[in-house]
């Protein structure tokens, strides 16, 4: 099982929403496909409703009976006798003897979407054309010169297109974990549009995405940073893909390998290796050394009992040892303290060590007494008795 806490973004600079490009595409907006016959006409009309507000051109499906017939005209009117727009085609650019699909671009056209317009052809007096109609399988949204027929036709807009967001980067963090404990893994992706993007994690490979291990909208480009929990001894293989702010999905990225242990122990307590006692004012080294059951790196807060401590060394390899040397200044008795930490706070107990500034002399009390009557012999070795 495995629970994503939280997630948040490192902004790159200008993480501002930007379009870098837009990108076009011609797509059919309104159409009637089906045809039941192909048939002479003069002048007919055909009514459809976009959804589109730009018009890129209009194919209709039909023939040319004479070759020496006259253009054929094409207008978009809105209502119907007025007209937006005019466009012909000469004979010999349409099929002949069967009815077949032919386009008018028409690019100087704006539409109002859920509008009523127009499509109208009109063969000139000498010409022989044939327009494709269907009886059945008819156009929804409109009508036309022959209802209940519907003229064959098929209009085409331009969208933006969306692109869906690059492909996330492998996700980085620790591969070797406990249960039970918040790691924070990176990913980041960006989007070709510069679409806001959020990040969705799979935690066993099969694809699928579960409620909750989406994060929100955050910038394209940005450094997406996940916390996760992870509970159940095993392996993980940590997955990510990007969604944009239109719904399109990237791939997944590649896998990284997590191995879950079991709960988070502290460390040991430490171990204090060095002199129990000296003379003040001389620099004195001791080594410091634990062990953490699960293996994590550890750092040592040391008290020295002068008042001074040394807080949270830099992490140090489990087992091996942490070196400092120290200097009493002031004769006297003193504890030295330490304890330990592992990267997730997990502290030891302390350990002590009891330290004597200066050392302890222990002199003959015979020799004492001796020195102390005759208090003019020996006065180097009085000295350095301290007599």
């Amino acid at each position: 099982v495995t629970l994503l806490l939280s997630a948040s973004a490192l902004s790159i600079a200008g993480s501002e929403k930007v379009i870098k490009s837009t990108s076009l595409g011609e797509v059919i907006d309104q159409h009637q496909d089906w045809s039941d016959d192909c048939v002479y006409f003069e002048q007919e009309w055909q009514e459809f409703v976009p959804t589109l507000d730009k018009l890129s051109r209009v194919g209709v499906k039909i023939a040319q009976w004479y070759s020496g017939s006259p253009d054929l005209i094409m207008t978009i009117e809105k209502p119907l006798g007025t007209v937006l727009t005019t466009k012909s085609m000469p004979a010999t650019s349409i099929p002949s003897p069967n009815c077949d699909w032919v386009s008018f671009n028409v690019p100087d056209i704006s539409l109002i979407p859920g509008g009523s317009y127009f499509i109208k052809l009109t063969a000139p007096l000498g010409s022989e054309y044939g327009w494709g109609i269907a009886y059945n399988n008819l156009y929804p949204q409109g009508t036309s010169s022959q209802h209940p027929g519907d003229w064959c036709f098929r209009t085409y807009g331009e969208e933006e297109l969306n692109n869906p967001p690059d492909t996330p980067s492998t996700p980085s963090g620790p591969t070797s974990v406990s249960e039970a404990v918040a790691y924070t893994y990176t990913t980041s992706t960006t989007d070709p549009d510069g679409d806001y993007v959020k990040y969705g994690f799979d935690f066993d490979n099969d694809g699928d995405i579960v409620y909750g291990h989406w994060t929100g909208f955050i910038p394209s480009g940005s450094t997406c940073n996940f916390n996760v929990v992870m509970y159940g001894v095993g392996t993980i293989y940590l997955r990510v893909k990007a969604e944009d702010e239109h719904g399109a999905q990237s791939g997944f990225s590649s896998a990284l390998t997590i191995v879950v242990s079991g709960a988070n122990t502290p460390p040991n307590n430490p171990t204090i290796n060095g002199y129990a006692s000296g003379k003040a004012g001389n620099p004195f080294t001791y080594n410091f050394t634990t062990t953490d059951p699960n293996g994590d790196d550890v750092s040592y807060f040391i008290k020295w009992g002068d008042g001074n401590i040394t807080s949270w060394t830099t992490f140090q390899t489990s087992g091996s040892s942490y070196t400092e040397a120290h200097t009493w200044t002031v004769k006297g008795a003193y504890t030295i303290e330490v304890k330990a930490k592992d990267i997730h706070g997990a502290e030891s107990g302390w350990s002590t060590l009891p330290i004597s500034m200066p050392k302890t002399k222990t002199i003959n009390s015979l020799f004492l007494t001796f020195l102390e009557i005759h208090p003019n012999l020996f006065p180097l070795l009085r000295q350095i008795l301290g007599l």
